[in-house]
């Protein structure tokens, strides 16, 4: 029997989780995932401050006491709300009773609830991914910096910034997070193929991604080198403040799969947008290259 899984995974974690000079090599699924948690999903109210909520695939995960959660329509994944746990009770048939100080007016059913408590910082520094199923990196938290890290051969993106609530409902909307220095040599031609080889976005229902800025905010991707992509070499949407800075593209939009594969960088949906210095010689792109970068407020599926 043969399993297939990430090689390490960080969930409702706090303080500094920190890896440096470490190697991941062959794992079936992801090098690194460190998320918040799992988002709790509004089902009922019980009074005018307790719930019951579930997670999507039943990963119920009970946040404590104190803990701040904040809330967000699926449609958007903006948080519009931050309250405060005042207990929870234990799941009962993946469901979850909780209590908070207050539940705001806006509240609707579906509505999400991510653990803003649980958000360990991260500090990835001089380690390499390679020859693995899936991703590089998965950042679903705050205040991260990945850099000096080699990602080849991944047969998804080398490095996604990441919330979703297409599947897994994996949270958080992160905050602060520099990918820097980075070399990206092979990635996402195989096995979770995504829009581009260094993302930031948030999948919707169905794939669609955010249709206004917001869900992430302050990004810095500064310093990679991207060498091969099918779609784009860097691929943003739903920012709030992102500079892409000074990275090398070559060999992006070979074989595109979706509508912004044809640009090395594509930016959709975000605000607060700085593009400068980077290099895109469109002599060294691929077959279906038309633009290195490329703007659009619209939000499409990008799945």
């Amino acid at each position: 029997m043969s399993a297939t899984a990430d090689a390490t995974h960080f969930g409702g974690c706090k303080g500094t989780i920190r890896l440096e000079d470490c190697d991941f090599e062959g794992m079936g699924d992801d090098g690194v995932n460190i998320k918040s948690g799992c988002y709790l999903q509004f089902v009922r109210r019980v009074d005018d401050r307790t719930i019951v909520a579930t997670h999507n695939l039943g990963f119920v995960d009970v946040p404590d006491p104190g803990d701040m959660m904040e809330i967000s329509h699926v449609d958007d994944l903006i948080p519009y709300a931050t309250v405060t746990v005042v207990k929870a009770g234990q799941p009962k048939n993946k469901e979850v009773t909780v209590e908070f100080d207050r539940l705001p007016s806006e509240l609707r059913e579906s509505d999400v609830f991510g653990n803003a408590t649980r958000v360990a910082r991260a500090r990835f520094r001089r380690c390499r991914v390679a020859n693995n199923r899936a991703r590089g990196m998965l950042i679903q938290t705050r205040d991260a910096v990945v850099e000096n890290c080699t990602f080849d051969h991944c047969s998804g993106p080398g490095v996604l910034v990441l919330t979703e609530v297409s599947f897994f409902f994996e949270s958080i909307g992160t905050r602060d997070v520099v990918i820097r220095d980075n070399k990206f040599a092979g990635c996402n031609l195989g096995a979770g193929k995504s829009a581009g080889v260094l993302c930031a976005y948030a999948p919707l229902a169905g794939g669609a991604q955010p249709p206004k800025p917001g869900v992430h905010k302050n990004i810095l991707f500064e310093g990679n080198s991207i060498d091969g992509s099918p779609n784009s070499g860097i691929y943003v949407a739903g920012v709030e403040g992102i500079t892409i800075r000074g990275n090398r593209i070559v060999n992006a939009c070979e074989a595109p799969d979706c509508d912004s594969g044809h640009a090395a960088i594509f930016v959709r949906s975000s605000s607060g947008i700085r593009v400068e210095d980077n290099e895109v010689d469109p002599a060294k792109q691929g077959r279906q290259f038309k633009t290195c970068l490329l703007y659009t407020s619209d939000a499409a599926d990008e799945e």
